[in-house]
């Protein structure tokens, strides 16, 4: 109450000493706003040191809100060694338990390769979890990926279409010609969602463009 000022008037050295007698007894959540006063300053020089011990220990404790802020700490490295692995870690503990943050970031870090293999189907699902809670950071992560899966099927089916005119082209009969390059753009026009798009989007040169994408740019 202190340290919203509901209901009494907001004070953060009040709510400090409340906050630190709570913790030291035990209390996850008052080490968690204690962790939270140190990262910001409240009442209290910035110590991030100080922030990251509090968080920890409700993290052991199974707060979601502090396992996410001790992961963003390992991330950046404030208060503690950089550590991605033990930033994924922590993200995972805490998506788990559905914080929609976590999610978002730990699906960044298996985009990103970081702290766990990259994998973009592992994102994915995570990202879709924190969307399905309303996160607009998750929503416009998909998007993107749905706006790069698009244009790579329409690449795959007008480059299939190219090969095929290619080879009708080099054919010395123009009715083998006309029939091979009709019916194999007709093939290739209802092909994206079938073997040839699966295969192109799930290639090496795919994963290539959506890391460039990120970059924003160059495009290989």
């Amino acid at each position: 109450m202190y340290t919203t000022g509901e209901g009494v008037p907001q004070d953060y050295a009040e709510a400090l000493t409340w906050h630190r007698t709570a913790a030291q007894h035990g209390h996850a959540m008052s080490q968690l706003y204690l962790g939270s006063m140190y990262a910001e300053g409240q009442g209290v020089p910035e110590d991030h040191v100080e922030a990251a011990k509090w968080y920890r220990l409700a993290a052991d404790q199974g707060v979601a809100v502090a396992q996410l802020n001790l992961g963003v700490k390992c991330a950046e490295g404030q208060g503690v060694p950089r550590d991605d692995v033990a930033a994924a870690n922590w993200f995972q503990k805490a998506a788990e338990h559905g914080n929609a943050t976590a999610q978002v970031n730990l699906g960044v870090m298996y985009a990103n390769g970081r702290g766990v293999p990259e994998n973009y189907a592992e994102a994915v699902k995570w990202w879709r979890l924190a969307a399905d809670q309303g996160n607009a950071t998750a929503l416009s992560l998909i998007t993107k990926v749905k706006g790069r899966s698009i244009w790579s099927v329409l690449f795959s089916m007008l480059a299939m279409i190219a090969f095929v005119w290619v080879i009708a082209v080099n054919m010395s009969d123009l009715t083998w010609r006309l029939v091979v390059g009709i019916v194999g753009t007709i093939i290739c026009l209802v092909l994206p969602g079938g073997l040839v798009s699966v295969s192109w989007l799930c290639s090496p040169r795919y994963r290539e463009k959506w890391r460039a994408y990120r970059r924003g740019g160059p495009f290989p």
